[in-house]
């Protein structure tokens, strides 16, 4: 499910992380990178639950997907998960991986993640 999102896509994860991550806000991203953001996401019934925005760039021939200029933080947003914290780290991870195997071919990822993300494990 992979697109560049128009903006008056369904992008909020939940009330609470709208203004949260302010950097991941479509029009954000439309003022920095005109035409050359875009996002993968993860639905669930009724509404999204993970996305990760990215700029798509070229650099010496390369496919760089990374964060638009001026841009201070980026990286998924996630919907936190119910449950015990083994359970919560297991479908992060999940979500995670599946918004990795969504991202359009690349030669390098570079984005600087939001503080709140630990899980940074499946980007490696």
């Amino acid at each position: 499910m992979q697109s560049t999102v128009p903006l008056n896509h369904e992008t909020n994860i939940t009330s609470e992380t709208e203004a949260y991550y302010f950097f991941h806000q479509p029009w954000w991203l439309e003022a920095l990178a005109p035409g050359q953001w875009g996002e993968v996401s993860v639905r669930r019934p009724g509404s999204p639950v993970a996305r990760l925005p990215y700029v798509r760039k070229t650099k010496f021939g390369l496919t760089v997907l990374g964060m638009a200029p001026c841009g201070y933080r980026l990286g998924p947003c996630l919907r936190p998960p119910d449950g015990k914290s083994p359970r919560r780290v297991a479908e992060a991870e999940g979500l995670l991986q599946a918004l990795i195997e969504q991202l359009p071919p690349f030669d390098l990822f570079r984005q600087n993640f939001m503080p709140e993300v630990s899980n940074w494990l499946p980007f490696y």
